[in-house]
């Protein structure tokens, strides 16, 4: 129970380091980006969930 708990905890970390990155460079506004942005809130949200 406790190594799950570290586990999502760092991931949560990690995703959000990675979203952060993400919003704050500016990309260019095609399909790949567009399912990058979904995928990268989703998880986000799934982990905090």
């Amino acid at each position: 129970m406790e190594i799950e708990f570290l586990v999502n905890t760092c991931s949560l970390l990690f995703l959000s380091f990675l979203t952060i990155v993400y919003f704050t460079k500016k990309n260019a506004l095609n399909i790949e980006n567009k399912i990058y942005r979904i995928m990268l809130i989703t998880n986000l949200l799934f982990l905090i969930l």
